[in-house]
């Protein structure tokens, strides 16, 4: 069980860096993220699996992250 978030990033330096650390604040694992192109240019979609963290909390953790955009979550 987790939660599935996908979320667009600009994909400046760092980006990745700070989705990840804002889960790791909040003791979550992460068993799973790939990176693709997004539709939009110069911007990536990121589709991330978290384990061992609420939705909610995950969700308030992200958002308060500059320039991401979180399209998707759900619990898996």
């Amino acid at each position: 069980p987790g939660v599935r978030l996908t979320l667009r990033i600009p994909g400046d330096p760092g980006d990745l860096a700070r989705l990840t650390s804002a889960i790791a604040a909040e003791h979550g694992d992460i068993p799973a993220l790939g990176v693709v192109p997004s539709d939009e240019p110069l911007r990536w979609d990121v589709v991330v699996k978290a384990r061992f963290v609420e939705q909610a909390r995950l969700e308030a953790a992200v958002k308060g992250i500059p320039g991401l955009e979180l399209l998707d979550a759900r619990a898996e």
